[in-house]
């Protein structure tokens, strides 16, 4: 009797065994594996961003010839606002008598074709920065305008700064001044402005449709 109790046993130990190291092999194999699982999962899922908004936008270049001071200015806009903004003036086209030695035209979209229905006016100006510092030629600017603190973001190929101030002058607007660092540490000055029906209320949070306008500039110097 003991020796087949003692048998009993033994086989019972050993089934006991193939199961604990069944268990064991099974958790390392699940460990290994499980990573590579949860990356293929990660870079499947990924929230839509403003570049892909912008991608299917209507893109206008501004040539150096017209501004006849500015590097070719390209960027992009959404289709509410027409196929081509209306060039007003510039150092080559209807040249205004009492421009400044930086100032390099101005642009308007016009969504219903009409003249002075604007729904949105970009300024352009080239201005040196002798400081050299992008963020001091900031601060200097928005205290002497007496403007908002700046907000920054970097587009794909430059840094940005926006100031903005409210103004009824501005055809019921509030007002938004861009500086973008060139590679050479010059900086282009952009005013924009415009009637509100036309901006979108999301103008209004810091995710505004002249930010993503902005964002997808390129600037051939």
């Amino acid at each position: 009797m003991i020796k087949i109790n003692q048998k009993g046993f033994a086989n019972i130990a050993l089934i006991v065994l193939v199961v604990v190291l069944a268990g064991v092999v099974s958790y390392f194999v699940f460990v290994k594996k499980s990573p590579h699982v949860v990356e293929q999962t990660t870079t499947s899922t990924s929230a839509p961003s403003a570049s892909n908004e912008t991608t299917s936008w209507i893109s206008y270049t501004y040539s150096s010839v017209e501004s006849g001071i500015l590097p070719n200015i390209t960027f992009k806009h959404p289709s509410l606002f027409g196929n081509n903004p209306t060039l007003i003036s510039s150092r080559n086209t209807n040249r205004p008598g009492n421009i400044s030695d930086d100032w390099g035209g101005f642009i308007e979209f016009n969504p219903t074709g009409v003249f002075g229905d604007r729904g949105l006016r970009i300024e352009f100006f080239k201005r040196a920065n002798a400081d050299g510092s992008f963020e001091n030629y900031v601060t200097e600017s928005a205290a002497a305008g007496d403007w908002t603190s700046p907000k920054y973001f970097q587009t794909d190929n430059y840094r940005v700064a926006r100031l903005r101030f409210a103004s009824d002058s501005h055809y019921g607007a509030d007002v938004s001044w861009y500086f973008v660092e060139l590679p050479n540490k010059s900086i282009l000055a952009i005013s924009t402005s415009g009637d509100k029906k036309y901006l979108f209320d999301d103008d209004q949070d810091g995710n505004s449709t002249r930010d993503k306008i902005i964002s997808t500039l390129t600037i051939v110097q």
